[in-house]
C-alpha cells in the first residue's frame, strides 16, 4: 500500500510539474465542437438588406456550421495549401439579411482597411463561407472569407464588415484592374 500512495504522490507531483513548465495541456472541447465560433469577432452587415444586423459569437451560435476543404492560392501562383476552413455560409447571412432587389454587388471590409469583392451569384454559392477556423483551430486573424476556386486576393481576413451595394462596387485589388471574377485558371 505505501508503496502505491507514492506511485500517486509521484503522478501528482509529476502532473503538476508539467502544467507549471507548460509542457500539459488540458483542453476541454475545441470551439467547434462547443458550438461557439468566432470569439471576439464582430461583422456588421449593412446595405441594400432588409435587416441590418452584426453577426456576433452569440449569433454565430444559431448558424449551421459547416466546413469546407479548400486550397488558398496566391495570384502569383503560390499556394498555402489545402486546409479545413470552419465558419458559417455567406449566403446562409445574407438569406438573414435579406438581400433588396437593387443590390448587385457584396462588398467586404477588412479591420486593416482591406477590401474585395464577390457578384451575388458566387456570395450564394454553398462552400462560400466565412470562417473562423483552419484545421480545427480558432485563426489568429478571426475571420476569413474562404472562396474555393477563387485567387487568394479574394480571400480577406479580418472582416469587419459585409455591404450590399446598389452598384458595382469593386475591392482594392480589383480597382487596379486584378479580374473581378478572380476565377483560377479562367
Amino acid at each position: 500500500m505505501q508503496v502505491k500512495k507514492k506511485l500517486v504522490l509521484i503522478s501528482i507531483a509529476t502532473i503538476g510539474i508539467l502544467v507549471l513548465a507548460g509542457l500539459l495541456v488540458i483542453t476541454g472541447p475545441s470551439a467547434h465542437e462547443a458550438g461557439v465560433i468566432g470569439s471576439g469577432v464582430q461583422i456588421s452587415i449593412t446595405g441594400s438588406v432588409d435587416r441590418s444586423f452584426n453577426l456576433t459569437l452569440n449569433d454565430s451560435r444559431n448558424l449551421a456550421i459547416v466546413t469546407v476543404t479548400s486550397e488558398l492560392v496566391c495570384v502569383d501562383g503560390t499556394s498555402f495549401g489545402t486546409h479545413n476552413w470552419t465558419g458559417v455560409r455567406l449566403n446562409d447571412l445574407l438569406d438573414e439579411a435579406g438581400v433588396q432587389a437593387s443590390a448587385v454587388k457584396v462588398g467586404f471590409h477588412a479591420t486593416d482597411g482591406y477590401t474585395t469583392d464577390l457578384t451575388l451569384q458566387d456570395a450564394a454559392r454553398k462552400d462560400v463561407i466565412i470562417a473562423f477556423e483552419k484545421d480545427g483551430a480558432p485563426m489568429k486573424e478571426k475571420s476569413k472569407l474562404v472562396v474555393p476556386g477563387m485567387w487568394g486576393y479574394k480571400w480577406i481576413s479580418g472582416i469587419d464588415q459585409i455591404v450590399l451595394y446598389n452598384f458595382d462596387f469593386k475591392g482594392m485589388w480589383e480597382t487596379k484592374g486584378y479580374a473581378d471574377n478572380a476565377t483560377i485558371g479562367a
